[in-house]
């Protein structure tokens, strides 16, 4: 089965690397304008890549070829994500409603939002650089469309 260029496990590894960059890039302006409100977008930053990672980790379990390992995807489920919301929660509580500021919560949830426009824009550009690529042949749109996925 080939894979569509540019969509591989790797495809996660450039989106944790690109925004790590635009978001330290982006609170490092931010630093100027609003010193608080960097830290926020920072920390909302920080959670959105966790949140993916953590969400990734559950997928790739549930999906690996072979055998599942149920225990690592319940392990997944069960520790990851809670610590992460917990954590989300407490950060909120603590440092940004703690000071009256709702606008921080603004800031927070803009660098948090960053990671799927990341990937947004990762995957616009791959459509775009590669348009007479087909669905992968073998894959569920290839097969539907029974020309075995050279073309859509």
């Amino acid at each position: 089965m080939t894979s569509y260029p540019g969509f591989d496990l790797n495809f996660l590894r450039r989106v944790y690397i690109s925004t790590t960059v635009a978001g330290l890039l982006m609170g490092l302006m931010l630093v100027v304008y609003k010193p608080v409100g960097a830290f926020c977008f920072l920390a909302g930053v920080a959670f959105g890549i966790a949140n993916l990672w953590a969400l990734a980790k559950v997928i790739l379990a549930l999906i690996k070829v072979g055998e599942i390992d149920p225990r690592e995807a319940v392990l997944t489920i069960i520790i990851k994500f809670p610590i992460i919301l917990v954590l989300f929660f407490v950060f909120l509580k603590k440092f940004v409603l703690a000071q009256g500021r709702v606008e921080l919560v603004y800031w927070y949830v803009a660098g948090f939002s960053l990671t799927y426009a990341v990937i947004l824009l990762k995957v616009l550009a791959i459509i775009i650089f590669n348009p007479k690529q087909g669905p992968p042949k073998g894959s569920a749109v290839a097969k539907r469309s029974g020309d075995g996925g050279d073309s859509i």
